[in-house]
């Protein structure tokens, strides 16, 4: 029989023998939001101009998105409206969230044979650097936590980007004859 100390298999003179550990995920997410779509697409021919036009809109709205890390003692994170580590990713870390309250993504394309145009915008709301920050002006800011940084500015503005795009299809038509060649015998 193996001596154990505090469960912990040891050899004579306190060895460790061995290390029994599993692999556990107890971190979370919670979200409450909604997604809205709507596109339409029609023909040009009726106003004598040839080709098709569409346009199409996404939008998405969070009302809540709390991150519990699993860590005991550390507080659960709300992350929607947080916008410090704003990419167009999906990664989220402790300091702040890429998560808008609203983001936009709306498109307009014209299309023809010969190739498109189309007008790209995105769109999304201001927020903050973080939810979890405090925010005061020294000598007046409580002492700071990693769980609640303190900071002098937590505001992070909206943003519109807008893209116009083009494309030509470029096509050259090739022909192949082939022909029957009769040989003598």
């Amino acid at each position: 029989m193996i001596a154990t100390v505090r469960a912990v298999p040891v050899q004579n003179g306190g060895t460790i023998v061995s290390v029994a550990s599993q692999v556990f995920n107890l971190a979370s997410a919670v979200t409450d939001g909604i997604d809205l779509e709507t596109s339409y697409q029609f023909d040009l021919s009726k106003w004598n101009v040839p080709g098709s036009f569409s346009i199409r809109g996404l939008g998405t709205k969070v009302y809540k998105f709390i991150e519990n890390t699993g860590i005991p003692g550390q507080p659960n994170i709300s992350l929607a409206g947080a916008l410090g580590q704003y990419s167009t990713s999906t990664t989220y870390n402790a300091t702040g969230g890429t998560i808008p309250t609203w983001k936009t993504y709306y498109t307009e394309e014209y299309a023809n044979t010969w190739g498109s145009f189309a007008l790209i915008q995105r769109w999304f709301n201001a927020g903050t650097f973080a939810n979890n920050y405090i925010v005061c002006q020294a000598p007046n800011c409580p002492a700071p936590t990693v769980a609640n940084p303190t900071i002098n500015y937590n505001h992070m503005p909206g943003a519109f980007i807008g893209t116009l795009t083009s494309a030509i299809k470029l096509v050259r038509e090739v022909s192949f004859t082939r022909r029957s060649t009769i040989l003598p015998i």
